[in-house]
């Protein structure tokens, strides 16, 4: 699971840059390639402003998509549905935004798959704080929607050298392309090559290639680790 601590740092210094209305801190991520800013409306359960470097992490197809106000319960794995919905419907305690002062800020956080335009699923962590939105004082959930590269993208725009950010994360959620996704399902249901080949009609030959660079990408061994690594990244 990635550490949401560099968000939440992030988010509690733009929470009080933005406190009179913390929903304009969204542009401030549009070019951003895998950290995307959101504010929600807790009362009509949609979101109002979204980044748009939802783009780049999730396909335009989902930028449209929360643009129109949607959410993503449908594009959520089905073992995260129920932790999904959660989130976005339960108030954590309201962020004081009326004193610049206040020290108490209540950050929430979630991880969860959501499926890419493409196919593929995503691990992605959400991070936010509730608030009461003036002047018609509106609950709001605004927030942080991140992907395995945003502590290597902060430590670039950062110019950090020797940082204690993990460089050698898996970026998963970036570069597992859809078959390698398909293909990293398979395994994981204990199918052999032959039989993963079958299924998708796709040579040997170019299941042990997939099978191959999934490995170099997760950073294993072998293949049981690749199912066990796999497994923690909820990849499968």
């Amino acid at each position: 699971m990635m550490d949401t601590f560099y968000l939440t740092d992030i988010l509690r210094v733009l929470f009080v840059c933005f406190q009179h209305n913390p929903g304009n801190l969204i542009p401030v991520f549009d070019a951003s390639k895998s950290i995307a800013a959101f504010d929600y409306d807790l009362n009509t359960k949609k979101f109002t402003r979204v980044s748009q470097s939802v783009l780049a992490i999730l396909g335009n197809n989902l930028l449209c998509t929360i643009q129109k106000g949607n959410t993503l319960k449908d594009l959520i794995h089905p073992s995260d549905t129920m932790q999904f919905l959660s989130y976005f419907n339960i108030t954590s305690p309201i962020s004081n935004i009326s004193h610049p002062e206040c020290k108490s800020y209540f950050f929430n956080s979630m991880a969860c798959r959501i499926k890419h335009e493409n196919g593929f699923w995503k691990y992605l962590e959400f991070v936010s704080f509730d608030y009461r939105y003036s002047p018609n004082n509106t609950l709001h959930k605004c927030g942080f929607i991140a992907d395995g590269l945003f502590q290597t993208e902060m430590a670039n725009a950062l110019a950090i050298k020797n940082s204690k950010l993990p460089r050698n994360i898996p970026h998963t959620s970036t570069t597992v392309t859809k078959r390698e996704s398909e293909v990293l399902n398979l395994i994981g249901k204990g199918l052999i090559a032959k039989e993963i080949a079958r299924n998708l009609n796709i040579s040997v030959t170019t299941v042990i290639s997939h099978r191959k660079n999934l490995i170099s990408k997760l950073q294993v061994k072998n293949t049981a680790e690749l199912i066990k690594q796999a497994t923690k990244l909820m990849l499968i």
